[in-house]
Parts: structure tokens; sequence; C-alpha cells
């Protein structure tokens, strides 16, 4: 049995990422509301599109930078639910054996 029924509303955190996409997906397709953040709704119009036959059960919301404190505070009031998928990334590595873990 899981902790949250739908039609509960779930927060998927960087809604617009390959993995995000598809949790957005699932939890819609098993009766849940979907809340998802992305840092800008231009770039995210596909995604809105994508999921448009959900109607009011699917909602992005903008978090521009979730490194800063608070980024989540108002993306998150309302929810039952957090699938946090997103991660601050960026291309400044200098030493990419400094970043393998085995």
């Amino acid at each position: 049995m899981v902790a949250v029924s739908s039609p509960a509303k779930v927060l998927v955190t960087g809604a617009n990422g390959y993995l995000a996409v598809w949790v957005v997906k699932k939890y819609l397709e098993a009766g849940y509301s979907v809340r998802g953040t992305v840092r800008s709704l231009s770039k995210s119009a596909s995604l809105a599109d994508t999921f448009s036959k959900y109607g009011d059960r699917f909602e992005l919301v903008v978090v521009k930078d979730i490194t800063k404190d608070g980024a989540f505070d108002e993306a998150v009031k309302g929810v039952d639910a957090i699938a946090h998928t997103a991660s601050p990334f960026h291309f400044k590595a200098t030493n990419p054996d400094g970043m393998m873990v085995f």
C-alpha cells in the first residue's frame, strides 16, 4: 500500500528532465495531480503541451535557482508528496578524475 494515495498532489522537481518526465507521466496515469518545477516556463512549453490532456491535474511553476535558500517554499505549498528529481549542474569541471566515484 502506498503512503499517499491518488488523487493526492505530487511535486516533481525538475519536471522537464528526462527521468522526471516519466515520473510525471506515471503519477498522472495513476490519478495523481502533479505540480512540476521548471527553471523557465518558456523553455517548458512542450511539457505543458505533452500533458495538456490531464487538464488542471498538471501545472508548472518556476523555480529559477534550486540552490537558493527557500527556493521551493512556494512550490511545496499544498502538495502531499515530493519526487525530487532536480539537480543543479554545470559544465565547469576542470578535473574529470576527481568527479569519478567507484
